[in-house]
């Protein structure tokens, strides 16, 4: 597909939904702290500890448990759902989140598509995943605020 001035954009085609949010699901996830061998669990410590930019011996069960995020998959499926752009998604609030409703209600002054307040509808999986990442963002203090 090409614009008015000539430039070709590059579309997310549906049938890279799947593996794109497959993919988001999979994203620096690792295995339970618990549920591994002493071997396994030294060299995820290791692998968390690289990408943390952390000594080795900092890294335990609840850096372990933050590997498993349900931010990446959130973003991922809430951006599928919506077609939300990049600058809408950097300007991203939980105030805009209503799960009992399956909508993202997005205010008429933070919306680059429309002149009025933009309600996009949820699929079930998104409100799912989306309620996961909003209960463990609770449990962050840099969410806080």
């Amino acid at each position: 597909m090409s614009q008015a001035n000539g430039e070709e954009r590059d579309y997310l085609h549906r049938g890279a939904f799947k593996q794109l949010y497959s993919a988001a699901l999979e994203y620096g996830s690792v295995k339970s702290y618990h549920s591994v061998t002493p071997e396994e669990r030294d060299r995820i410590k290791t692998y968390l500890a690289r990408l943390e930019g952390v000594p080795k011996e900092k890294i335990g069960p609840e850096e372990f448990k933050e590997a498993n995020s349900w931010k990446v998959p959130s973003l991922i499926a809430v951006t599928l759902d919506t077609g939300l752009r990049p600058i809408e998604v950097g300007r991203a609030s939980v105030d805009w989140v209503n799960l009992d409703s399956h909508e993202l209600n997005i205010p008429k002054e933070e919306s680059t598509k429309n002149e009025a307040y933009w309600n996009c509808t949820l699929k079930n999986r998104t409100v799912n995943v989306l309620s996961r990442w909003l209960d463990e963002r609770a449990t962050y203090e840099k969410y806080q605020d």
